[in-house]
């Protein structure tokens, strides 16, 4: 799989833009979408609760894409979540609120990407509070293929809500 890093960028642009009529006067496109976790994906497991979290969930993105005078383009993309999530074995239940931030730089066929998804699981009947931080960084290898360079994702037990 081969792709520009412009192409991608213009792509992504133009997902946006046609998935989000909202657009601020200063550029900023807001959609909003659901997300369903599959409490089986390695992600999902959390080690301190022995369990699986499946999540419910609404992002609202604030997404802006531009270049600068020099020609590096930049691409930034600011997702608020909140919804609901349920542990597979244990069945509690949590309130699910965070922020992702996004961007992505290119300059000429250079490209790099970096991702961070922060949520905190309030409980709602039960169980730990619970904290997620998922870390993921793309780059274009020498073939030009964009690849996953690093993700981690990190779950902890803040004690009871």
């Amino acid at each position: 799989m081969n792709h520009s890093p412009s192409k991608i960028l213009c792509v992504l642009t133009l997902v946006a833009a046609y998935a989000a009529p909202a657009v601020a006067q200063n550029g900023v496109t807001i959609f909003e979408w659901p997300l369903s976790t599959d409490p089986n994906a390695p992600n999902m497991y959390v080690d301190c609760i022995d369990d699986g979290i499946a999540m419910d969930l609404l992002i609202t993105e604030k997404f802006q894409a531009f270049y600068t005078p020099s020609g590096k383009g930049h691409l930034v993309s600011n997702w608020t979540i909140t919804g609901t999530a349920t542990g597979q074995d244990t069945g509690w239940n949590w309130y699910v609120h965070g922020a992702s931030p996004l961007t992505i730089d290119t300059q000429g066929e250079q490209y790099k990407e970096q991702g961070v998804v922060n949520a905190v699981l309030e409980p709602l009947d039960g169980g730990p509070r619970l904290k997620t931080r998922e870390h993921i960084r793309l780059i274009v290898n020498a073939s030009g293929e964009v690849q996953i360079a690093e993700l981690k994702v990190v779950w902890k037990c803040l004690g009871q809500g």
